[in-house]
């Protein structure tokens, strides 16, 4: 025979029908918490002042840590962007110079496809949002310009200009940074090259770097 449990009124669940509408009764008062909705003694909070300033100040501590990293990651991509295009630009010059004996006057004259936006003559168009401009200079020297002053620039003398007066420059590619450059910039060029001080005095100053 199962024994039938009987469970005391005031840890029952009431009944619909039950005095328990009215909260003055005894049994509502007493109910279990087994069947509220909420433990005994638990309030209704929200968060104190002091606790959304400690969330404040760690969402800003964060911030002030990952945001600088995040740029620099970011100007890094773009600079690295620029490199394939000028060893492109440095074959392209040697074919040109072994074909014809002399070196092309504009990028136009290699077998290289570059936008016309990113092409400059004597100095890059600020007013174009482009982050790199090339040029190749009389010698034959690719250069690279940077729009922006947390990127480097870059220059690099083929390996055919051993025939011209800059010899000692034969065969280099440089990242560089000149006096209007930021510290960034330079982080970026020490992170993908070494520093070559001759280089530097030679061409005029600025920081080379002969990448690796």
């Amino acid at each position: 025979m199962v024994k039938k449990v009987v469970i005391p009124a005031r840890c029952a669940p009431p009944a619909p029908e039950s005095s328990l509408c009215n909260r003055s009764c005894k049994p509502y008062l007493n109910l279990d918490s087994r069947f509220t909705m909420r433990s005994p003694g638990m309030t209704k909070r929200g968060f104190t002042l002091i606790e959304l300033l400690v969330v404040v100040l760690i969402i800003g501590i964060l911030s002030a840590v990952a945001l600088p990293q995040y740029t620099k990651a970011v100007n890094k991509s773009r600079a690295v962007q620029a490199v394939p295009v000028i060893k492109s630009l440095i074959q392209a010059t040697e074919v040109y110079y072994m074909a014809n004996g002399s070196f092309p006057e504009n990028l136009a004259d290699l077998d290289v496809s570059i936008s016309a936006d990113m092409v400059f003559a004597d100095a890059p168009d600020s007013s174009k949002p482009l982050k790199y401009m090339f040029r190749i200079t009389k010698v034959g020297a690719i250069q690279a310009k940077a729009s922006s002053a947390d990127l480097p620039h870059y220059e690099a003398h083929p390996a055919a200009l051993v025939a011209n007066s800059i010899a000692v420059n034969s065969g280099k590619f440089w990242c560089w940074v000149s006096a209007d450059k930021s510290e960034n910039a330079e982080q970026i060029c020490k992170s993908m090259g070494t520093f070559d001080g001759a280089s530097s005095a030679v061409n005029g100053g600025g920081r080379y770097y002969i990448l690796k």
